[in-house]
């Protein structure tokens, strides 16, 4: 069975068609986040929630580490429409927003699909960006690196005049660098969302700021429609081959949790995650004896990291002996992303759909012919 190529008008009709079945199919540990997707008719972002109302949106941004709490609030009104009298004005936000101060690539890279890169005046750790774009920005002077490593080069963000700074939050409280800059600051959790669809749909936030909703909206719709596809391509799969993920580090091994976002992609490309018992949606230490006795004879194994050119089998096996003993190391079957080559923190956020197919691939050749890899694709020899 081949994938067609629908139009845009056939994505928007046959979109919420497929909604019921993709939320079925998909992520079935996570009976939680079937019932939010069912009620909210598609939407899969947990973090955020944007309210319409006539001349304004209300924006709220929930703390991923305590369900009651917010972790920012804002009343998002056109340049051109008038702020109604009952919402507060320092809890406004003026669009389109023009100067975005952006510290992790998937604050920005969406905003490169929007086509609004320019809006972008600073990033983080530019030496680490290999999007062609972003990088030629940086390298002109255009976009400023004012980040890295934790550390916040706040004077140089004040000199740059920013509307709105997108961090990423910890649960210590927001950096008192940041703290002090009388700038308008959104945290984005979209790290925290355990379905594929949640972190692409952090999209359609980005999309509001810019004032470009529909935008954002047709792309979403474009990636959900194409990641529901596959959701129904692997559906009815019976034999589905056994995955772990990762490797060791300082004596421990952290594999994601029966309820994460990787847990996801395996259920939904047709494989059975050795760790799908684990009831946690974040990574879970175990030591490495623990992980022999559980994947040892798993049919595959995924890794994702920075990797050196010619990166092999046998340069695992000289980072730890024990990793040859995996069956998966022995049938040469690891499924393997080099970060930095394929722009995975970059890209892969907003792409879901094309993960899904490359693992599909892997796990499934005979679904998807003449597949071309964007992220993952079996180690070679």
């Amino acid at each position: 069975m081949k994938i067609s190529i629908v139009s845009r008008f056939q994505i928007k009709k046959s979109y919420l068609l497929l909604a019921g079945l993709c939320i079925l199919v998909s992520c079935h540990n996570n009976s939680t986040l079937q019932t939010t997707a069912v009620t909210k008719q598609s939407h899969f972002a947990r973090g955020f929630t944007i309210n319409k109302f006539e001349g304004y949106r209300e924006l709220i941004v929930f703390s991923p580490w305590s369900k009651a709490d917010t972790l920012a609030h804002f009343f998002i009104v056109r340049h051109t429409d008038v702020i109604p009298e009952h919402i507060p004005l320092e809890k406004v936000l003026r669009t389109p927003l023009q100067r975005i101060v952006a510290l992790s690539s998937t604050q920005w890279g969406p905003l490169v699909s929007l086509g609004e890169i320019s809006k972008v005046v600073a990033v983080s750790e530019s030496r680490f960006i290999s999007n062609p774009l972003m990088k030629k920005a940086v390298a002109e002077g255009v976009v400023a690196d004012v980040a890295g490593e934790g550390h916040y080069n706040i004077e140089k963000m004040l000199l740059l005049n920013p509307d709105l700074i997108l961090y990423s939050p910890d649960p210590t409280g927001l950096p008192s660098v940041l703290e002090q800059a009388a700038i308008q600051r959104i945290p984005w959790t979209d790290y925290f969302e355990n379905h594929p669809l949640g972190r692409a749909e952090w999209i359609n936030l980005l999309g509001l700021l810019v004032d470009k909703e529909q935008a954002a909206q047709d792309i979403f719709d474009s990636i959900a429609f194409a990641y529901m596809q596959l959701c129904e391509l692997t559906a009815p799969i019976k034999e589905r081959p056994s995955v772990f993920a990762d490797k060791a580090f300082a004596g421990q091994w952290y594999v994601p949790g029966g309820k994460s976002y990787m847990a996801c992609l395996f259920h939904d490309a047709g494989a059975e995650y050795v760790f799908a018992h684990l009831d946690s949606e974040a990574s879970v230490p175990l030591d490495i004896e623990t992980i022999f006795s559980k994947a040892g004879q798993a049919d595959f194994w995924r890794i994702a990291q920075s990797a050196p050119a010619g990166y092999s089998y046998n340069t695992l096996k000289a980072e730890n002996e024990l990793y040859a003993s995996f069956s998966a190391f022995k049938k040469q079957q690891i499924v393997f992303c080099n970060t930095p080559e394929t722009g995975y923190f970059e890209s892969g956020a907003l792409e879901p759909q094309k993960m899904l197919a490359d693992l599909i691939a892997v796990f499934h050749p005979e679904l998807i012919q003449n597949h071309k890899a964007s992220y993952y694709k079996l180690l070679e020899p």
